[in-house]
C-alpha cells in the first residue's frame, strides 16, 4: 500500500528489494507476456513501449509515495546548482480572490505562500536571466505539472521540463517557459496538507508574477499543464475568465495546451473506461486503488466529495448532479491525448463541451493508442514528435 511504502524505515532495503524483484521477476514475465504484437494491451506497441508500460505502472504504484523519492517536490526547499534558473513568486493578494474562492480557503484553512518557479529555456536560449522582461513578439509557456496534484516536481531534470523543451523546439516564437512548483497535496497517514484550492492559489500568484513582474502581456502567456496540471490550468483560465470584474485580475492567457488533462475527478466515466479496456492498456492505477484514492483524499481535504462536481475541477463529469459548464469566453486552447489512455473518454467530452461553446477555438490531437501523458516518454515514437510538432505549429497561428 502506499501509506506503507511511505512509512518504510529502511529506505535502503526497499529500494535493494523492489530492484532484485523488478530485475529478476518483474521484468521478465513482462517480456515473455509482450512478446508477441497479440499479447500486448495494444498490437501497435513496440515490444520496447510494452514493457516500459509495464514498468512505469510499477513505479506510478509503488514508489511514487515513498519518502524522499525525486518524484515528491517540495515547494519550500526547491532544487539549486549550476544551470537551474529559479525564482520567487509572491503569495496572491486578498484582493485577487472572490468571496468563492474564500469559502474553500476558509473550510481547508488554505493560505498563500511565497512559492518558487523555474525557468526552461529553450537550448537556444539559455543565455537569458531569470525573469527577464519579456523581448519583443516574445511568447512564454506557464507550465503546472501533473502528478495527481500529490507528486512530481517543476524542477528542470523532471518529465514536465522535457515536455516542455519538446514544445519549445518546434515554436520560434517561444524560447523559455516558467514551470511552477505548486503545493502538492497530501493526507493521512501523512501531515495533511495543501487541499484544494491551495494548488488555484499558487497558480493564480505564478500568473500574476509574470504579467505584473516579468511584464509579459497577458496575450503572450501560453497557459499549459499536464494531468493534474491540466486540471489546474482549466481551473485557472476558468477563473481569470469568469472574474474579468476584479480590477487586481490580470486579463485570460492568449492561449491554452491541455496534455492528457484529468478532467473528471468525479470518476463518473470511470466505468467506460474500463468497458472499453483503457486501464489494460494504461499505466494510471485503477479507481479505487489507494494510490488514486490518496489524490482524491489529500486534494479534498475536510470538503466534502460533493466538491468534486463543481466546474473548477470535473469539466467533463456526466454525472447528473455536476456543476453546469461554459467554456464561453475562453481562450483558443489545444488538447492532446491518448487513445490507450483511461482519461480517453473524459477528454474526448471535454473536447465535445469546448467546441460547443468556442467552436474552432479547440484544437484536439489524439495518438491512437498511445498511454496517458505520453508526451513525457522519450520512447513514445513517432507520435510524440508529431505531437509536438502540433502544438508548435498552433502556438505560432494565434
Amino acid at each position: 500500500m502506499v501509506n506503507d511504502i511511505r512509512s518504510q524505515p529502511a529506505k535502503g532495503a526497499f529500494y535493494l528489494y523492489q530492484g532484485l524483484v523488478t530485475a529478476f521477476v518483474r521484468l521478465p514475465i513482462s517480456m515473455l507476456s509482450n512478446a508477441l504484437p497479440a499479447t500486448r494491451p495494444r498490437p501497435s506497441w513496440t515490444f520496447k513501449q510494452a514493457v516500459l508500460r509495464d514498468m512505469t505502472h510499477f513505479i506510478q504504484d509503488r514508489l511514487s509515495r515513498v519518502k524522499g523519492f525525486h518524484f515528491i517536490a517540495d515547494a519550500e526547499h526547491p532544487v539549486t546548482g549550476p544551470g537551474i534558473k529559479l525564482s520567487w513568486v509572491n503569495p496572491a493578494q486578498d484582493t485577487l480572490f472572490t468571496s468563492e474562492l474564500q469559502e474553500w480557503m476558509r473550510i481547508t484553512k488554505a493560505s498563500t505562500a511565497r512559492i518558487p518557479g523555474y525557468w526552461i529555456d529553450n537550448t537556444s536560449n539559455n543565455a537569458t536571466l531569470a525573469g527577464a522582461p519579456p523581448t519583443k513578439g516574445e511568447r512564454i509557456l506557464f507550465h503546472l505539472h501533473g502528478g495527481g496534484y500529490v507528486r512530481m516536481s517543476a524542477a528542470p531534470q523532471d518529465l514536465a521540463a522535457d515536455l516542455l523543451r519538446g514544445v519549445m523546439e518546434h515554436s520560434s516564437s517561444v524560447t523559455r517557459a516558467f514551470n511552477l512548483e505548486y503545493r502538492l497535496a497530501s493526507a493521512p497517514p501523512d501531515q495533511p496538507a495543501n487541499a484544494f484550492p491551495t494548488a488555484l492559489l499558487d497558480a493564480i500568484a505564478g500568473y500574476v508574477y509574470l504579467v505584473n513582474e516579468v511584464g509579459f502581456a497577458p496575450e503572450d502567456i501560453i497557459l499549459s499543464g499536464d494531468s493534474a496540471g491540466g486540471n489546474l490550468a482549466l481551473a485557472l483560465s476558468r477563473y481569470l475568465v469568469e472574474n474579468t470584474g476584479l480590477e487586481a485580475l490580470p486579463a485570460p492567457p492568449g492561449g491554452l495546451v491541455l496534455e492528457s488533462p484529468w478532467v473528471d475527478m468525479s470518476g463518473s466515466l470511470d466505468k467506460q473506461s474500463i468497458a472499453d479496456g483503457l486501464f489494460k492498456s494504461d499505466y494510471l492505477s485503477l479507481p479505487g486503488t489507494r494510490v488514486r484514492e490518496y489524490s482524491i483524499e489529500a486534494f479534498l481535504g475536510p470538503l466534502s466529495r460533493d466538491i468534486l462536481l463543481s466546474r473548477y475541477i470535473s469539466p467533463a463529469s456526466i454525472e447528473p448532479r455536476a456543476e453546469a459548464v461554459s467554456f464561453e469566453g475562453f481562450p483558443r486552447t489545444f488538447v492532446s491525448g491518448g487513445g490507450g489512455e483511461s482519461f480517453a473518454p473524459s477528454i474526448r467530452l471535454l473536447v465535445e463541451r469546448m467546441k460547443k461553446d468556442i467552436g474552432e477555438g479547440c484544437t484536439y490531437v489524439e495518438a491512437a493508442d498511445a498511454v496517458h501523458d505520453f508526451l513525457l516518454f522519450t520512447y513514445w515514437e513517432p507520435e510524440r514528435t508529431k505531437t509536438f510538432k502540433e502544438i508548435g505549429a498552433w502556438i505560432e497561428q494565434l
